[in-house]
């Protein structure tokens, strides 16, 4: 039994063999292996038409593969963490790891470019709410002012408290403000 985690990728009948392609993680950029695909070539299979490869890690949570000599024929079968298995009957199993192919490639590709528009969304909504936090700070800094300046009635102790208050919010605008 395979004890790492595979991820379902893709298949390829031809005839009555099957090449069942998995990931070894998701496609992603910092992925350092130098071979992160695993290629099991299934050979002479039986009743292919009825096996459901949609199956075959529906959640994308990863299965293990389980490969058993029985009698002449070799057992294929997949597991994932629902304990939902497949089993593919066939004469031979052959695993070969590999590097991605053009496919994986574009993938990953796109991948990227999807977390760079992600990111990019998110920069924009934190934007627009330093923006707006900054505008009610500024409003709220102009009204203590002329409160301070206009209003001749107030207490010390009140205009003493606005003072502290306009220092505060002139803290908070700068540190907004303020770029790394």
């Amino acid at each position: 039994m395979i004890t790492e985690s595979l991820f379902f990728k893709d298949k390829i009948i031809q005839g009555r063999d099957l090449e069942v392609i998995f990931h070894k993680d998701y496609v992603w950029i910092f992925n350092e292996e130098t071979s992160p695909v695993v290629s099991f070539k299934l050979t002479n299979c039986q009743d292919l038409a009825t096996i459901k490869f949609e199956n075959i890690d529906a959640h994308n949570d990863g299965v293990f593969i389980d490969i058993q000599q029985i009698s002449n024929y070799t057992v294929f079968e997949t597991s994932d963490m629902g304990d939902f298995k497949t089993k593919i009957i066939c004469d031979k199993v052959i695993k070969e790891e590999r590097e991605y192919s053009k496919e994986d490639f574009t993938d990953l590709i796109k991948e990227i470019l999807k977390q760079r528009d992600d990111e990019h969304n998110t920069v924009t909504k934190y934007a627009k709410r330093e923006d707006a936090i900054n505008q009610f700070l500024i409003r709220e800094l102009n009204i203590v002012e002329r409160k301070i300046t206009e209003a001749n009635w107030l207490t010390e102790d009140k205009k003493h408290f606005l003072e502290g208050q306009q220092n505060i919010i002139l803290k908070i605008v700068e540190t907004i403000t303020k770029s790394e």
